[in-house]
């Protein structure tokens, strides 16, 4: 049980100097949110290699599992300083 203790500690590393690296933010949004997306896909393959009925269902479930993941860090990181950064043309607009 220790070995898969440190197996695991070491993959979380990894994913988060994965994840940081990036060079853009939404880099950093997509690769942080990547597992889960694997994951799905994944469960996916294998209802469609079992013919099974609910693997559509799920892949689309992936893709919104991504784009909710990666809107929360988008809402968690980058909101506040967005709505600095974009108050000032927001009142032009609503001046004009």
């Amino acid at each position: 049980m220790r070995h898969f203790g440190t197996l695991f500690f070491v993959l979380i590393v990894a994913w988060l100097g994965w994840s940081l690296t990036a060079s853009t933010p939404d880099g950093r949004m997509a690769r942080a949110c990547r597992p889960s997306l694997w994951v799905m896909r994944g469960i996916a393959s294998f209802g469609t290699a079992a013919n099974m009925d609910w693997a559509p269902t799920v892949n689309i479930a992936g893709e919104n599992v991504d784009y909710r993941c990666r809107l929360t860090l988008w809402d968690y990181w980058y909101r506040d300083r967005y709505r600095k950064e974009h108050a000032e043309s927001k009142a032009q607009a609503d001046n004009e």
